[in-house]
């Protein structure tokens, strides 16, 4: 395990290693997310496109990592948008969907951005989550992860259509509090 929030940068196509943004991200950090994730399950990408930051943080609800993540990306230009995903890094993001992060102020300092992108990060690590399972035979036939409060998806494994109410609905994250 390592205790340095947002380490190197993991695809570095762009900038985002020195980005005044970055810095102050790797800044803050300690004092915003210090007992809500670990260090070690965060992690920044830069786009081909420069100046874009794209921050990536693992929730670890699943046995694969990188399965359920929050992410926000900063375009260097004011923008600032974030949400839960998966793999692929804006599926189905909805631009009016109140969870969601967006925010487009050039007139915010690099380190005003940083500010409401961890404040962000930091409700969003609070929500409770919970694991639905189907169980056919013994067997785990499916698995939905949601939030807690609202019952949002974040990610849906095995098949697809299931009928009824899940078999077992456990909460895997309480929203730790500090």
């Amino acid at each position: 395990m390592t205790d340095e929030w947002f380490g190197p940068v993991t695809y570095s196509d762009g900038e985002a290693e020195g980005s005044p943004f970055l810095e102050a991200v790797r800044r803050l950090a300690p004092n915003r997310l210090t007992g809500l994730i670990e260090p070690d399950a965060t992690v920044v990408s830069s786009y081909p496109v420069a100046p874009f930051v794209l921050l990536c943080l693992d929730v670890a609800l699943t046995e694969d990592p990188g399965e359920i993540t929050l992410k926000v990306l900063f375009d260097g230009r004011g923008g600032l948008s974030g949400t839960w995903g998966g793999d692929d890094i804006w599926d189905g993001f909805d631009r009016k969907h109140p969870d969601n992060l967006l925010v487009h102020a050039r007139s915010f300092s690099d380190e005003r951005h940083a500010v409401i992108a961890l404040d962000w990060v930091a409700a969003q690590l609070n929500r409770p989550l919970v694991e639905k399972q189907w169980v056919r035979r013994g067997k785990i036939v499916a698995r939905v992860w949601a939030t807690g409060d609202t019952g949002d998806v974040l990610e849906v494994s095995g098949r697809r259509r299931f009928r009824g109410e899940a078999d077992i609905v456990r909460i895997v994250r309480t929203g730790i509090s500090r």
